[in-house]
């Protein structure tokens, strides 16, 4: 497997924690995966939000942000085979639900 090096999560997640809304934003979240290319083509964006939502019960919970996208990308290749979603995409996805669903995850994601 190709490891592909991305900035670390962390570092994303405390920079998005400035520009993170007051309140959870479902539209803003689906519309960051869509321009990302990340879209669910068997669930649909009822299964994108909710896996948002889970990401940032996790992190709440104080799972490390690196092995909570590890998870993401693993489960997606898995279940979806060659529609999954990519490593940087996975750790995209995190970003956008700590963005937009969970801001107030960012200062968890941040201290990992």
């Amino acid at each position: 497997m190709v490891k592909i090096v991305v900035p670390a999560l962390s570092a994303l997640a405390a920079a998005v924690a400035f520009a993170a809304p007051a309140h959870a934003d479902a539209d803003g979240f689906l519309s960051d995966l869509h321009s990302a290319g990340i879209h669910n083509p068997v669930y649909g964006d009822e299964a994108l939000l909710v896996a948002g939502h889970l990401m940032c019960d996790q992190l709440f919970a104080g799972v490390d942000p690196n092995a909570l996208a590890d998870d993401i990308y693993n489960r997606s290749a898995t279940g979806m085979g060659s529609h999954g979603v990519s490593l940087v995409q996975a750790k995209m996805e995190l970003v956008y639900a700590v963005a937009d669903l969970c801001p107030g995850a960012a200062a968890i994601a941040a201290a990992h």
